[in-house]
């Protein structure tokens, strides 16, 4: 019970619309109740990205050197993105792990020297497919699971038993269009 009025009231925060605030409220709600992260965490996974692209936008280096994505799931934060220097790549690795919140890094940036407009377009129909097979899946509770889509690169976050990510990376993988996919679930719950 304490966990949907916190995850309610988070949405009351985010939100300016009453039907959106009650459907998000509980959706979220119902979404909780089956997720193995603590309240704790679960808020401070919420506050993770934010906080990253905050701190991050005050490093002088990054600026108009860097596109970066942050992604988080129980304390890991996933970094994605474009980066224009191999030294700017470990700049990013350096300082995310500088972040107090954070336990594991996976600094999954490219490095490249121009910016490449990579199709958002493909990248949200394929995070689309990808949700639609995780929910068909039986005996998975798809909230166990996290899935970012960037440069048609498929990245699952989680909490799930070895066997339950093997049968999603395996459903997963059958996604047309998909470069590849990189698990971050976490086994040791």
């Amino acid at each position: 019970m304490k966990k949907s009025l916190i995850i309610f009231g988070l949405a009351l925060y985010l939100s300016a619309c009453g039907p959106t605030l009650l459907v998000t409220g509980a959706a979220a709600g119902g979404a909780i109740l089956y997720d193995q992260r603590s309240t704790h965490t679960i808020v401070e996974d919420l506050q993770l990205g934010p906080l990253a692209r905050k701190i991050f936008a005050k490093d002088h280096d990054l600026k108009g050197q860097s596109d970066l994505q942050f992604h988080s799931y129980n304390r890991t934060l996933l970094i994605t993105g474009q980066v224009s220097s191999q030294a700017l790549q470990s700049r990013i690795t350096e300082l995310a792990q500088s972040i107090e919140q954070v336990e594991q890094v996976s600094n999954q940036t490219r490095v490249t020297t121009q910016h490449e407009n990579h199709s958002a377009m493909k990248d949200t129909w394929i995070n689309a497919k990808a949700r639609t097979k995780l929910l068909a899946q039986s005996g998975i509770p798809s909230n166990q699971f996290k899935i970012i889509t960037t440069d048609q690169v498929i990245y699952l976050m989680g909490l799930a038993s070895e066997g339950k990510t093997e049968k999603v990376m395996h459903s997963l993988s059958g996604i047309k269009g998909v470069k590849k996919i990189v698990s971050l679930v976490d086994h040791a719950h």
